[in-house]
């Protein structure tokens, strides 16, 4: 992902549509409590370096996901 939000081909920055966002926000990082307590630690790890690649280079996209994204931060910040 990180080649790909460098490549100065603008197809390969615009990889990460609307849909594919969402979907990454909504199912993987705040699919519910039940589900993260079954999600292992390298998995944990492994989320965080994708949240934290969407923030870097999607800020302006993820703007409406910031509940979320927060809670998401958060919770794994408890651990």
């Amino acid at each position: 992902l990180t080649t790909a939000f460098n490549s100065p081909d603008p197809k390969e920055r615009g990889i990460m549509d609307e849909a594919t966002i969402t979907f990454i926000v909504k199912d993987l990082l705040d699919p519910g409590d039940e589900i993260l307590k079954t999600y292992d630690e390298a998995l944990h790890i492994e989320l965080l370096q994708l949240a934290t690649l969407l923030i870097r280079y999607l800020k302006d996209q993820l703007v409406s996901h910031r509940k979320e994204l927060i809670k998401f931060a958060w919770d794994r910040l408890k651990r």
